[in-house]
């Protein structure tokens, strides 16, 4: 009995000595990759949807070149291709304009990537299977649509097999993960809000 009770406060005394203040664990079990970029319905890592152009350059840190819809004439969805942290993204803007107001704002309507990083808050990245999509999102709230995906050919013209747009979204809001799928496989994500013409 008293081995037990020795043998118990030292394992008592040792763990209080490993968890003081400022001291690391020895191990960490699960923790995540530093280089995932995290997808959710709102934001691709940094990049969030909505966000004004100017805040978008603003974290780049430079003007981005080639979109049209500066002028005020050009109201289409405008796209540009960047890198930032490393990774290459496909940035969409939208003109913005309240109905009887002359004043407009160019927002962040749709980020793309097929970087490996990309990783969504429930698990799914690029290389998944559309069966972990449909695991991680099929019993919650959310809506899945699995739809042909033609990579702007017609749909019977397209020959990968396997080649699946799914959207993944809720009714209440207007924001929706979209995986590009070629045999069955993720090669793409996107997030995007409604974009006018949509």
């Amino acid at each position: 009995m008293k081995k037990t009770l020795l043998l118990l406060g030292l394992a008592v005394a040792i763990a209080a000595c490993n968890n003081q203040p400022g001291s690391q664990p020895s191990a960490i079990v699960n923790a995540p990759d530093p280089n995932t970029v995290i997808v959710t319905m709102e934001r691709v890592g940094d990049l969030i949807i909505d966000t004004p152009k100017q805040a978008v350059e603003e974290m780049l840190g430079h003007k981005l070149v080639g979109l049209s819809n500066d002028s005020s004439a050009v109201y289409d969805p405008d796209t540009v291709s960047c890198r930032y942290k490393g990774v290459d993204y496909t940035l969409t803007f939208q003109k913005m304009q309240s109905y009887g107001d002359s004043n407009f704002t160019i927002t962040l309507a749709q980020v793309e990537s097929r970087d490996a990083r990309l990783r969504t808050s429930a698990g799914v990245g690029i290389g998944d299977s559309l069966s972990a999509i449909q695991k991680a999102y099929g019993d919650s709230d959310l809506t899945i649509n699995i739809s042909p995906e033609s990579e702007g050919r017609p749909v019977e013209t397209t020959n990968v097999k396997g080649t699946l747009k799914v959207a993944v979204y809720t009714w209440e809001r207007s924001n929706s993960i979209t995986f590009y799928l070629t045999n069955y496989k993720v090669r793409a994500m996107e997030v995007h809000t409604h974009i006018e013409g949509d």
